[in-house]
């Protein structure tokens, strides 16, 4: 399918018309005054904050929404428009004002993220790229370094946003970064780093459900000289849920230390400690009485919970790590990277699972406890030369990735539940099987990157080997499954930026993901392959606007799904075909006015198997979203957004359609300095997301796992710096 073959029908019409309005701006007025004066007399811009432009670093802490460089797509600095690559770049300001309390919050506005796998749960980040949710929770980058979470296990790691100055997001395979991975894309962090000037943040928020929340980012030198630099951040959250009996509660600590070894050497010490007691609601119901009534003519509350407990799942996290850099000449820099990771998870579950009868569901019992140790390091050289008129920037390195997950899973039975006038206490608790079981991953790769600049031509070419052994090992039964083997991925992509603002580009690329994941006899699945073709244009006129239009063919090969949400063993659907749009547009309208709008259309198919022609399910064909902030001059902020994801199909046997959803988002910040000069530094901002308390299901994984989205959610949020 072409782009010109694309119908837009689905969207609604307002929407669709207000994206094209965006995505036909030629032009944008300069940055406000108004802005202009907050970076003057703001502490934020003594600090020497400035607007990411192709002069500063990904690195660096950014103003408004925009950012023009990123490393999502490369191990370097790339300016936006000369990267090959969907690429979009979330900035801390941007994060702020949707109100993301989740890695997951923060993308809802991303083209090509779909965000509603689990509807309101929020126990995982969970997020598709290019309509692949495979491995969903673990293609997630900190820091220039790969999250070694297991998506085979229930040991994935969730990063508190607010301890990111940043988050980037690269459609497409990505396995020349980083080795293994999703073939959808990356989602990169960056974290909160030492400033060199004092810098203070509290922040304290309440809202509906019962939400709290403390903060603090705390940073500035250490001696004199400024050789020496801290920061720490906190947060803790607590809530209720929309679900009945649970809770969600968190404390997060991330301190880290900037050194200056000398004029050509830099060190950075980071540290990350969260203790997650309670992690809320995971689970899924019948979509006979969630998408519509087919059961027995009733539908089940979206604040129904099937499991007597609240869901209990606790989590326990600590990271260690270092970044060491070191200029042999302005033009060679040796970089290596460390990172250690502890994780340790308990859960005890009881969830739904067909039915029992006319009103109450089957249950059954999940638990256990798992502990994840992992390290990484990572070593590299950049070289900057020049051939002829060509300029190279040549990253040549390697990486170490080891992680083990141990533990034990407790399986059982408990007592039907009634969904429609629920009766807890009496679970009845039977478990019939525990399971322990050793997991083991280690990943050796060399990689090699040359990023070379022709005048306004720029080639982006990286070429990656790794060597790959999975080990799966359970003690009780002695028996030992794996996968030992290598894979060598490639990319190319060239780009031309002409005068005008105008960027087109193409690009291949490749990307392997060894399986950790297994079938009925306990054998992993084969390694899943995948290669992407891409062609785009972006266009900026100026540093206030941001467009960009894409292209891409994506095919997988080896996906692994689970049997089904009742069962602990996969089956390898073949081949998955993914052909789509997307545009994205980021603006100055006015001088007052700031519009971010998105557009996706996937065209997504199985290829192989008894469901070869259908779509996979949790895969929507379009999604849409458009929001916009108008900045008065008496300290007022108001911004609105609207979210549309289409239909989408809850199983793969397309027998069962998800209805398209419409979501309206509001918020609004008052500066209180601009009320009373006693209160300069001081903000407050309230958000409301879903703001008509719309009953929808996000998703489903199967006909009998259907996911409520969240509901509406108020949340009022202060904050004062200085």
């Amino acid at each position: 399918m072409t782009p010109s073959m694309v119908r837009f029908s689905a969207v609604p019409r307002t929407l669709y018309v207000a994206v094209l309005a965006v995505l036909s701006v030629s032009g944008a007025h300069a940055q406000t005054q108004q802005e202009q004066e907050q970076v003057k007399t703001t502490p934020v811009a003594q600090l020497g904050i400035i607007r990411a432009t192709s002069d500063a670093t990904s690195t660096e802490p950014t103003i408004g929404f925009q950012s023009t460089v990123s490393r999502a797509a490369s191990r370097a600095d790339m300016d936006w428009k000369e990267t090959p690559h969907s690429v979009s770049s979330l900035t801390r300001d941007r994060i702020d004002a949707i109100g993301a309390s989740t890695g997951t919050d923060a993308l809802r506005y991303t083209p090509g993220a779909f965000t509603g796998l689990v509807g309101g749960a929020t126990r995982y980040d969970y997020i598709s790229l290019r309509g692949f949710n495979e491995n969903s929770t673990d293609n997630l980058n900190l820091d220039g370094q790969k999250v070694l979470s297991d998506s085979g296990t229930y040991s994935s790691v969730q990063i508190d946003p607010y301890t990111l100055e940043r988050i980037d997001v690269y459609r497409g395979p990505t396995s020349v970064l980083y080795g293994r991975n999703s073939p959808g894309g990356l989602v990169s962090y960056s974290s909160k780093r030492p400033l060199d000037e004092p810098y203070h943040e509290i922040t304290a928020g309440i809202g509906n459900m019962g939400q709290t929340q403390l903060g603090f980012d705390m940073t500035g030198p250490i001696d004199k000289e400024g050789n020496a630099a801290y920061r720490v951040v906190g947060i803790t959250r607590n809530s209720k849920t929309q679900f009945d009996n649970n809770r969600v509660e968190r404390y997060t600590l991330a301190p880290s230390l900037k050194f200056r070894l000398g004029e050509n050497s830099r060190l950075l010490l980071q540290g990350y400690f969260q203790k997650d007691p309670s992690t809320g609601f995971h689970s899924g119901f019948p979509a006979d009485a969630t998408i519509n009534t087919d059961h027995n003519g009733r539908r089940i509350s979206p604040e129904f919970s099937d499991d007597d407990e609240g869901g209990k799942f606790s989590r326990t996290l600590s990271m260690l790590g270092y970044q060491f850099e070191h200029d042999f000449t302005p033009n060679l820099t040796f970089k290596n990277s460390f990172r250690m990771t502890s994780l340790k998870s308990k859960m005890a579950q009881f969830y739904g699972y067909g039915w029992y009868d006319e009103n109450s569901l089957n249950r059954y019992y999940s638990g256990g406890y798992e502990e994840l140790e992992a390290h990484q390091f990572d070593t590299s050289l950049t070289a900057v030369f020049h051939t002829g008129a060509a300029s190279h920037e040549v990253i040549a390195g390697f990486d170490y990735q080891h992680r083990n997950v141990t533990g034990q899973w407790d399986t059982g039975s408990a007592n039907p539940l009634d969904a429609f006038n629920p009766v807890y206490g009496n679970p009845g608790l039977n478990i019939t099987y525990s399971e322990p079981f050793d997991r083991t991953l280690e990943q050796f790769g060399m990689y090699l990157q040359d990023t070379v600049r022709y005048g306004a031509l720029t080639g982006l070419f990286s070429i990656r080997h790794d060597i790959v052994d999975l080990d799966n090992r359970n003690p009780l039964l002695n028996t030992k499954s794996g996968y030992k083997g290598s894979n060598t991925t490639f990319r190319a992509g060239l780009s031309y930026a002409f005068d005008n603002g105008i960027s087109p580009y193409a690009s291949y690329s490749e990307s392997f993901n060894p399986n950790g994941y297994t079938d009925i006899n306990n054998q992993v699945l084969p390694p899943t392959e995948a290669r992407q073709y891409e062609a785009g244009v972006k266009y900026q006129p100026n540093e206030h606007v941001m467009l960009s239009a894409a292209y891409y063919d994506l095919k997988q090969e080896n996906v692994a799904a689970r049997h089904s949400s009742a069962t602990s063993y996969y089956v390898p659907l073949g081949v998955v075909h993914s052909r789509g749009i997307e545009l994205e547009a980021n603006a100055n309208i006015t001088d007052n006015f700031t519009v971010m709008a998105s557009y996706t259309m996937n065209n997504m198919k199985l290829k192989k198997g008894d469901n070869a022609g259908n779509r996979p399910f949790q895969a929507p064909k379009q999604m849409a979203s458009l929001w916009g902030r108008y900045r008065m001059n008496n300290g007022l902020a108001l911004s609105a957004g609207v979210r549309y994801v289409g239909k989408s199909w809850a199983d793969n046997e397309n027998t069962v359609r998800v209805p398209a959803y419409t979501l309206l988002d509001l918020g609004a910040e008052y500066d209180l300095g601009r009320m009373n000069s006693n209160l300069k530094g001081a903000t407050v901002r309230l958000n409301v997301n879903n703001v008509t308390d719309k009953t929808y299901v996000a998703s489903c994984a199967t006909t009998n796992f259907c996911y409520y989205g969240e509901k509406r959610n108020i949340k009022a949020t202060f904050s004062y710096k200085w």
